[in-house]
């Protein structure tokens, strides 16, 4: 995966240098661009942004940034059907309710003893 920034904001732009280091490419070389913006190219557009219509909002974590980054690519330049999406968004949910619920059931069982 390979991304070219057209960022306004210097600091955003350093956030999105810092958080996807080792994808950053030119424009040339990119599979699509991430933009603070509604910017005309010919390549698929990841929009950030504080509201409207956006890929993502504003503020946003490096664990979020990196899900939605990885699930436009996989959408838009690899075209996995609806329901493996779907799939793989469910499976992510489970994972994630397990793990949640070991740590809840350690830090019951942590009190009380």
């Amino acid at each position: 995966m390979k991304i070219a920034l057209i960022i306004k904001s210097p600091l955003l732009q350093k956030a999105l240098i810092t958080f996807l280091s080792g994808k950053i490419s030119s424009y040339e070389q990119c599979d699509f661009v991430i933009a603070d913006r509604e910017i005309e190219t010919k390549k698929p557009l990841f929009r950030l942004g504080h509201k409207g219509e956006v890929d993502l909002k504003i503020p946003f974590s490096k664990e979020l940034l990196l899900e939605k980054v990885d699930h436009f690519y996989q959408k838009e330049l690899l075209k996995i059907p609806k329901s493996a999406e779907e799939e793989r968004l469910e499976s992510a949910l489970k994972a994630l309710q397990k793990r949640q619920k070991k740590r809840i059931q350690k830090l019951a069982k942590s009190y009380y003893e």
